[in-house]
């Protein structure tokens, strides 16, 4: 299975679920998380393209900052994580 971009929750005990090989991206206020999976599953959604993501990250993200005051470049964050899809 090729490794596709989700989103997810932590189980009820704070634990990954074993379906994600690499996460914790990208916190809602929900705490659903963004991640990286090479199963079947789609978590609570899986994202066909980059765009997806970055609409879905819009939602709750688009005045994040970093702890310098600086504005979160928040499209490149994402084309970043999109990009590692491939390496």
């Amino acid at each position: 299975m090729a490794k596709k971009i989700i989103s997810y929750k932590l189980l009820e005990d704070g634990t990954i679920p074993e379906y994600v090989i690499e996460g914790g991206h990208f916190a809602s206020p929900d705490r659903t998380l963004i991640g990286f999976t090479e199963s079947e599953t789609d978590g609570i959604q899986s994202f066909e393209t980059k765009q997806a993501l970055l609409d879905y990250i819009n939602t709750y993200a688009q005045n994040w900052e970093t702890n310098l005051s600086v504005p979160f470049e928040l499209q490149q964050a994402v084309s970043h994580l999109w990009d590692s899809l491939s390496g």
